[in-house]
């Protein structure tokens, strides 16, 4: 790094050399470390969540199902339809509000029906498949099919 400093004993020269240059690696050694521990502050925060949030309640510890490290949780919405979220490692993976595969946006009818497919899914996670769909087949294999 050039500094011009007219007029200046060599002495003084460098002395301010000596200034300036600390204070630029005092104000690089700040600046690395307000980005180091913003990065660390933002990572221990950062959870996943879905980009819209509906009203819903999580229902009792039996609603919960822990399969490996995954975790089931069965949701119920506030118009009475189920859904499911799956968590891997305390992180949330997959949310599901309404039934895979079917056009619209409703939930499931019976708890029952949430629990078959999230199973379905987890198991394909475990297979290997990093976002596993279900297809209309599946679920009439399941037997989660709705009438419509």
């Amino acid at each position: 790094m050039l500094y011009y400093l007219p007029n200046f004993t060599p002495a003084l020269k460098l002395t301010a050399m000596k200034l300036l240059g600390s204070f630029n690696y005092t104000r690089y050694i700040g600046l690395l470390s307000i980005l180091l521990f913003t990065s660390i502050f933002l990572t221990k925060k950062s959870d996943a969540r879905p980009l819209c949030i509906i009203q819903r309640e999580y229902l009792k510890d039996n609603d919960l199902i822990k399969i490996d490290k995954h975790l089931i949780k069965i949701i119920r919405f506030a118009d009475g339809k189920y859904g499911y979220d799956i968590y891997i490692e305390q992180k949330l993976f997959i949310h599901q509000p309404s039934i895979p595969a079917m056009p619209g946006s409703r939930g499931f009818i019976r708890k029952t029906d949430a629990e078959k497919v999230a199973k379905k899914v987890v198991e394909k996670m475990q297979k290997g498949e990093s976002f596993p769909t279900i297809t209309i087949e599946e679920m009439k294999q399941l037997g989660v099919v709705p009438k419509q």
